[in-house]
């Protein structure tokens, strides 16, 4: 589902031209699939699984990585976006400081 979702974004890339790259992620609760893990995040517990999104300055979705729910959110960025603009603090992390300085 998410190659068809970032191919579509590719696509739509082509069109309305990308300024500003901003990530983030979110949960998507389902405590009742036996892979869901449990979690805290800002809101909280929650137990199920997160979306990791690359959006635009048009908040048009660009790229989307599903994790369950016990995942970092830094690791998660190199399969996100080339060059990051803005990102939270959940992916500020020395890996990913060098990967965005080896790509400019």
């Amino acid at each position: 589902m998410f190659q068809v979702l970032n191919k579509l974004c590719d696509l739509v890339q082509l069109i309305v031209p990308t300024h500003l790259k901003i990530v983030d992620s979110a949960p998507l609760e389902d405590p009742s699939d036996p892979e869901a893990n449990k979690w805290k995040n800002s809101q909280g517990w929650f137990e199920g699984f997160k979306i990791h999104v690359e959006i635009n300055q048009l908040k048009i979705p660009l790229r989307a990585v599903f994790t369950t729910g016990n995942k970092y959110d830094s690791p998660r960025l190199k399969k996100l976006l080339i060059v990051c603009q803005l990102g939270d603090a959940e992916y500020d992390s020395k890996a990913n400081d060098k990967g965005v300085k080896e790509v400019g």
